[in-house]
Order: C-alpha cells, then sequence, then structure tokens
C-alpha cells in the first residue's frame, strides 16, 4: 500500500476462509481469488513446484537467495507459473524442515521400517530412506505420533511453535533434509493485467525486499524454533560426515527422476549441481 500510495490494498483471509488449500491453485487462474501467500507443493497441479522441496539443494538461507536471484532459479519459477495463468512473484524462506522423531536417527538403519508421516517430495525422500511415509494432514500429526500412528514426522521446525510438536517428539536430526523450505507469494494473472505499469513496479518491489528479508533473517528464525524444542526437553543429533553423505547419496536419485518431468524441471536440476560444483571449489 505504500509503494503505490494507496491504489494497491491487500486484504488478508485465512487459509479455508475462501477456499481450500488444494483448490489455491486453480483459484488464482479463475481470480476467485486475487493472491495467495501460500506453497506450490501443495497446488498439485505445476510439477515444477517440487523442485524446490527436492532434499539438501541448498545448504544455507544465503545460499538458497543467491540459486534465487542470481543463478535463473527464480526466472524458471516464474516461466512455468506463467504457463498457468499465475504470476509469481516472491519466494519467502521459512524454516527447515526435516525428521522430527521419537527414536534417535544415527544411521539409515535406524529409519528401516518406522513409519514416518510425510508428503509430496518428502514422502519419496522417505522411502528412498528405508522408512515407511504416511500421508496425514498436518493438523492429524501431532495425534498421530501421540498415539503411536506413526513414529515421526518429517516438517518444518515451525510446528514447536504452532504445533507444540516438543510434547511428542523426542528428537531432531541434522543435517535437516532442507535448510530453508519455501512458501510462494502468487498473483492471478488477471488481476496482474489490470495493475498500472507503475503499480506493477511497486508490487515486484515490495516482493523482491520482502522475499530478500526473509532469506537474511531465516538463520535466525530456523535457530529460535530448534532453541524452543530444544527448551522443552528436545535432542539434537548430528549425523557424522559420513553418515550425512550416504543420507545425500541415498535420495541422489530424486534429482534425476524430477528432471525427466519436463524441461523447466531439468532445468531447474541443472542449476542445482552447477551450484554444487561452485560450492565445492
Amino acid at each position: 500500500e505504500e509503494y503505490t500510495k494507496g491504489e494497491v490494498k491487500i486484504k488478508m483471509f485465512w487459509p479455508g476462509q475462501l477456499v481450500k488449500t488444494k483448490e489455491v491453485f486453480s483459484a488464482l487462474q479463475r481470480e476467485t481469488i486475487e493472491g495467495a501467500l501460500s506453497c506450490l507443493l501443495y497446488a498439485g497441479v505445476m510439477q515444477e513446484g517440487n523442485g524446490q522441496w527436492l532434499p539438501y539443494t541448498w545448504e544455507t538461507p544465503e545460499d538458497a537467495m543467491d540459486i534465487y536471484f542470481n543463478r535463473g532459479y527464480l526466472d524458471l519459477i516464474r516461466e512455468a507459473t506463467a504457463k498457468h495463468d499465475v504470476i509469481y512473484l516472491a519466494a519467502i524462506g521459512t524454516a527447515p524442515v526435516g525428521f522430527m522423531t521419537n527414536f534417535p536417527i544415527r544411521n539409515m538403519n535406524d529409519l528401516k521400517g518406522k513409519k514416518i508421516r510425510a508428503t509430496g517430495m518428502y514422502a519419496k525422500a522417505a522411502m528412498k530412506l528405508g522408512a515407511t511415509p504416511v500421508t496425514l494432514a498436518s493438523a492429524e500429526q501431532y495425534m498421530a505420533v501421540q498415539r503411536g500412528t506413526v513414529e515421526g514426522v518429517i516438517y518444518a521446525w515451525t510446528g514447536f511453535r504452532s504445533q507444540q510438536l516438543y510434547e511428542v517428539v523426542q528428537y531432531v536430526s541434522l543435517p535437516a533434509l532442507l535448510t530453508t523450505s519455501i512458501v510462494d507469494i502468487l498473483m492471478s494473472k488477471k488481476t496482474w493485467e489490470k495493475l498500472s505499469p507503475e503499480n506493477k513496479k511497486a508490487v515486484e518491489r515490495a516482493a523482491e525486499e520482502v522475499s530478500r528479508i526473509s532469506f537474511e533473517t531465516g538463520r535466525s528464525k530456523g535457530d529460535g524454533h530448534l532453541a524452543l524444542g530444544k527448551e522443552h526437553g528436545v535432542k539434537v543429533i548430528d549425523l557424522s560426515l559420513d553418515e550425512a553423505t550416504r543420507f545425500k547419496e541415498a535420495v541422489s536419485g530424486l534429482y534425476d527422476e524430477y528432471a525427466k518431468e519436463s524441461d523447466i524441471a531439468a532445468r531447474q536440476v541443472e542449476i542445482f549441481k552447477k551450484y554444487w560444483q561452485d560450492k565445492k571449489k
């Protein structure tokens, strides 16, 4: 509102108030809603939205920001959403995602046969690591762990604050499967086209600023969520370097599988591979 001098106003609604979570993308296409702070992982429409949820994509929030802004990843996501008449405004860096369990994980054998709540890309990762993924809504995972329906979850550390998961899990495993998870700011193309050129620039400016801030503050926020869990007795287990390498090798096949889904998916994977090569130099 500040950058558009009040010409663009935003009214927020909670998830489920206007449309169901899985209907957000199609609602944007129809302009039933004009914008969304959501997650492409749940859209179920655009497979390229899964790329940023591949395990071990980046090591730090700063690396994630580099990949988005300097290595072309943001352009690829925008190219993908544009094919569906949705404008991709910004990636918001949020908390790490990883194993939160009621048993210690020191090697892959510890995961063998364990029932883990995991969805989407992380269900595939759980299977690669020998666990048995169980699909549950995030709102159901607390009771599922408490009752023993599952023995752990793959979820963001925000769960310690939003769902008090520290009451039912005992361990967090490091390194996280994803050091910075991503939430997406989206806009209906029909709404976007109604904006004046000046207001489009203002919206883009605001989106980039909040995106950069989210990545720059991501490390401290992630540490804060983890500290809350530790305050309530959750133990943190760091995998040895050799074992962490085994975990990464076990899920590496997901990248090649994902790259086959589309041309854009293949280009996303190439960006990640180039990033890894540069990190080794």
